[in-house]
């Protein structure tokens, strides 16, 4: 399937013969999420063909984004920044959109490291979504407002939406998670996540994991698992080392079934205790208002089972649009392995039916 990048670039080529269609204004703001604090915010919208333009709000994942959802590679250059795409697909389709940098994050590698702290708690995220639907009520022009939310960004979109339903006219979630966090990191540490180590990290088959080999972890929800368990207070980028409580004895390896696993099942045990503030689950979080609710899921995903998302449509069948695909991850780009799911450019496909869905959603409104 062809990435949205490339679409991209050949709908460039194409623009002027489409120019009522494609021709875009792009208005940069603050948005004051607090009395202290304000995130830069970008509107993207069809600058002719309507006096009422739909506004399609989008809510990052968890991690420190910038409006665009910019994924860094290791080296700095951009891997993907996919809410950029989506804002740029939007806009060609004749829907605006207003997407904005996540609370504490100033631009890609710069961060204020006291706000990022704040925006750690689900509370502070949907507290500040909703300072931006303040703001985007006031925008001129605008017609109705959808809420799009990526993996955690899926929670925030929902309890918006739960608190605020007369405000917006439906609710889009890309790899929403319908489970505790204890939940979603079980299947990503313990399902996915040990099994990948011990079959394709563990290279000599020994059950046991050397610093080299942790460090050849790719990109995926196993390259977070050091930062869990592994690395030790002293550790760094240029001097890493292992924690004692995981290498508990001594010799600068980790046993995969003896010192690793006991330290993941305790750690999630203990996430289990945790008081949640706010639902996580979803399907309750949206069962009391009426909001049409569109998913978007990669089957792919190694970060929240698509399985998630046939929760929600099983919990809600009637408003629930879901959209499976065999071949995608968590951002919506091609997987061929749930371990190794990578945030790179989406893939076209999933953006076309979101497309469809905002059109058939003016329709009904219409009628």
């Amino acid at each position: 399937m062809k990435s949205l990048f490339l679409i991209l670039l050949t709908f460039g080529l194409t623009r002027l013969s489409e120019a009522q269609t494609t021709s875009v204004d792009m208005t940069d703001y603050s948005i004051r999420l607090d009395e202290s604090y304000s995130a830069p915010a970008q509107l993207l919208r069809p600058s002719a063909g309507q006096d009422k333009i739909d506004l399609v709000i989008l809510f990052h994942g968890s991690g420190p984004y910038d409006m665009d959802a910019t994924v860094p590679n290791r080296d700095g250059s951009i891997r993907s920044a996919n809410f950029k795409l989506i804002a740029q697909y939007l806009a060609s389709k004749g829907v605006a959109s207003l997407r904005y940098h996540k609370r504490g994050v100033l631009g890609i590698g710069k961060f204020d490291r006291a706000e990022m702290q704040k925006a750690m708690v689900l509370t502070q995220l949907v507290t500040d979504a909703e300072e931006v639907l303040e703001f985007a009520l006031e925008l001129p022009s605008i017609g109705s407002i959808y809420l799009f939310g990526w993996s955690e960004g899926a929670w925030v979109a929902a309890h918006l939406a739960a608190r605020r339903p007369s405000d917006v006219a439906g609710v889009i979630l890309q790899a929403p998670p319908n489970s505790p966090m204890a939940r979603i990191l079980e299947r990503q540490h313990i399902e996915i996540g040990l099994s990948y180590l011990a079959d394709v990290i563990d290279v000599d088959k020994n059950g046991v994991l050397t610093l080299p080999e942790v460090l050849s972890i790719p990109s995926g929800p196993v390259q977070l698992m050091p930062t869990f368990y592994l690395w030790g207070p002293s550790s760094s980028p240029d001097a890493p080392s292992f924690s004692a409580r995981v290498d508990v004895d001594g010799n600068a390896e980790i046993g995969i079934e003896k010192e690793l696993r006991p330290v993941v099942v305790g750690r999630l045990k203990m996430m289990e205790m945790i008081p949640q503030t706010l639902s996580p689950v979803i399907s309750d979080v949206m069962r009391d208002n009426e909001l049409p609710i569109f998913i978007l899921h990669g089957d792919m995903d190694g970060w929240v089972s698509s399985a998630e998302g046939m929760s929600i449509k099983e919990a809600l069948p009637d408003r629930v649009e879901l959209h499976r695909y065999a071949e995608l991850g968590h951002a919506l780009s091609t997987t061929s392995v749930m371990a190794e799911d990578g945030f790179d450019d989406m893939d076209i496909q999933p953006l076309h039916d979101l497309a469809t869905w905002l059109d058939l959603q003016k329709e009904l409104a219409a009628r």
